[in-house]
């Protein structure tokens, strides 16, 4: 019998979250002996996520503060 999940993409949506390569980071460092994602994946991931809510912060803050 095959099982069926409710959200079958739901693998890849959680992968939007960038608190899952924080998680993942820590999860690396803490206990290396368990499966977990690369560290470089973790690292390139978490700079975009950074430099994306860096760049959508400053954008708002100029529409608000400077105008």
């Amino acid at each position: 019998m095959e099982r069926v999940s409710p959200l079958p993409h739901s693998p890849e949506i959680v992968l939007i979250n960038p608190l899952v390569y924080a998680s993942e980071g820590l999860r690396g460092t803490l206990v290396p002996q368990f499966p977990h994602l690369p560290v470089a994946a973790v690292l390139i991931v978490l700079t975009i996520f950074d430099a994306l809510f860096l760049a959508t912060g400053l954008r708002q803050f100029r529409r608000k503060a400077v105008s």
